[in-house]
């Protein structure tokens, strides 16, 4: 009954706490760190525990959980998973190959255990084109947890959307303002992007994002085309944690998404400048711990033209 509650990605989970009268109530991480505990004692090999772990190591702050009461509840409930496992008294060794050539070997046993993780570059020379192999082999005496992680350029000129826990999509719009005969503006005039725009107007960024789970410590960044300028850079918040306006980018902070049946939206100004044709680099939302919630919008381009007088 507990693990049909469970919030599942590919390397984490977490049990989301239930409020009441008022938000301050929910507490995922003690509902979280509880759960552990009940799953530990009652199967220690639950394949849900390195996930839970490692949403829990994630929520540190520093040495401690948020509070006292957090942090003692999740010291208890891996110290219960530590006995239970019989972890700290691992002794065993193991290599790692790429494509049969070995990159990496070591040893953990008592006295190495708490030394903490270690890692491995694999330089772009190390890879073949088309499949991989990545061999782990270690010798029995306890358990070795292993992540890894794939960084690459795309060469493409038209990339394609891709969605993975999470979606964003992204819409230009120009901005026209009509004035009056003492120059004041009256109204705007929306139109596509795609017909051009000329140097001087305004075009709306809208960023539009939609998860269906509780997702925590989300990065939004949207590179702005050569050839503009964003409009505002005042430093007011919205649903959004916080957001920083560069001279490349926009990006916007996200501490915690709840989902609530709608789709939440971030908008902000450019100023086209210089004349010519550019190219508009994907949006880019992203778990800043959790690679498996990652998304982009697809490219596009924008034809500034030389206003005439």
């Amino acid at each position: 009954a507990i693990k049909a509650k469970a919030t599942e990605t590919e390397t984490s989970c977490f049990f989301a706490g239930v409020s009441f009268m008022y938000s301050w109530q929910k507490n995922d991480l003690e509902v979280t760190a509880l759960a552990m505990k009940a799953i530990t004692m009652f199967d220690h090999n639950d394949a849900l525990l390195p996930k839970i772990i490692n949403w829990l190591l994630v929520r540190r702050e520093g040495n401690y959980w948020v509070s006292t009461k957090d942090t003692a509840l999740v010291v208890f409930s891996f110290a219960e998973y530590l006995d239970r496992t019989g972890e700290m008294a691992s002794d065993y060794e193991y290599t790692i190959s790429v494509n049969q050539k070995e990159i990496m070997q070591g040893k953990i046993n008592p006295r190495t255990i708490m030394e903490g993780g270690y890692s491995v570059r694999i330089p772009a020379t190390g890879i073949i084109p088309g499949k991989n192999v990545i061999t782990l082999t270690k010798s029995a005496g306890g358990r070795l947890y292993l992540s890894l992680a794939l960084s690459y350029f795309n060469y493409e000129k038209v990339i394609t959307p891709e969605a993975k826990n999470i979606t964003i999509t992204r819409s230009h719009e120009v901005i026209a303002k009509v004035r009056d005969e003492k120059g004041n503006v009256v109204k705007e005039e929306r139109r596509a992007l795609a017909q051009g725009v000329n140097s001087g107007d305004e075009i709306e960024v809208t960023l539009t994002v939609e998860a269906k789970d509780t997702l925590e410590y989300i990065m939004i960044e949207d590179y702005i085309p050569a050839g503009c300028e964003i409009v505002d850079r005042d430093s007011v918040n919205s649903w959004y944690s916080h957001k920083e306006f560069r001279d490349e980018k926009a990006v916007f902070f996200i501490t915690k998404y709840y989902y609530h049946g709608s789709k939440k939206t971030i908008q902000y100004r450019l100023r086209a400048e210089i004349p010519g044709k550019f190219e508009i680099l994907p949006a880019r939302a992203e778990s800043m711990y959790f690679p498996e919630v990652r998304a982009n919008t697809a490219s596009s381009r924008v034809t500034i033209l030389e206003r005439r007088p």
